[in-house]
């Protein structure tokens, strides 16, 4: 049983991720939204994540250019900003 590989553990690898923590002032479902309109996936971190207490996310999406619009969005950064690309991981 061991060796058995999921197809959603395959996908999450070659994945691009990204690390965000929730502001305080964005209601819940607004993030959620957001998810949606760029057909993110999304993991929970933690609950209290380290920006004060606030719920940190893994966010992914197998496209890197569409998570990096994403991220651009929710930053109010451009999208070839250093902030953006070094933000991304696989």
């Amino acid at each position: 049983m061991s060796n058995i590989i999921r197809l959603s553990d395959y996908a999450h690898k070659k994945a691009y991720k990204a690390e965000i923590d929730v502001a305080h002032d964005c209601p819940i479902n607004d993030f959620m939204g957001w998810i949606e309109k760029y057909g993110l996936s999304q993991h929970l971190i933690a609950v209290n994540g380290p920006g004060g207490g606030n719920p940190c996310f893994e966010i992914t999406h197998p496209n890197r250019d569409t998570l990096a619009a994403a991220l651009s969005d929710y930053h109010g950064e451009p999208v070839s900003s250093t902030f953006i690309n070094e933000n991304i991981y696989q």
